[in-house]
């Protein structure tokens, strides 16, 4: 029973590490199937050791924490993109209107 015990731990120690990697390589759609997996596997204990559990929901706290920071950094990228994707259009608005030095060059 306790090398069964044993075993599930070493199962949940390592989708921990998984998720890890995962949220560090913004591979996002990959967390949810982990997640529930490690979910089966921790239901399907008697008890759960505390030190383990709140290992868990202490990993689970600074993993959300990093996922905020990445969202918050994917925000500011999308609206950078959006500001030059913005600037590129009224160029080629203009250069269209006006013509470019390039074209009176040629």
């Amino acid at each position: 029973m306790q090398n069964d015990y044993e075993q599930v731990v070493k199962q949940i120690l390592s989708i921990e590490q998984q998720l890890d990697n995962l949220i560090e390589n913004q591979q996002y759609e990959q967390l949810l199937p982990l997640l529930e997996r490690r979910e089966q596997i921790i239901r399907s204990l008697e008890n759960i050791d505390p030190q383990l559990a709140n290992s868990i929901m202490q990993s689970d706290q600074k993993r959300i924490e990093k996922i905020k920071t990445q969202m918050q950094k994917l925000a500011n990228d999308a609206i950078e993109m959006k500001r030059s994707q913005t600037a590129i259009k009224s160029y080629k608005d203009f250069t269209q209107a006006q013509g470019t030095r390039l074209d009176k060059k040629m």
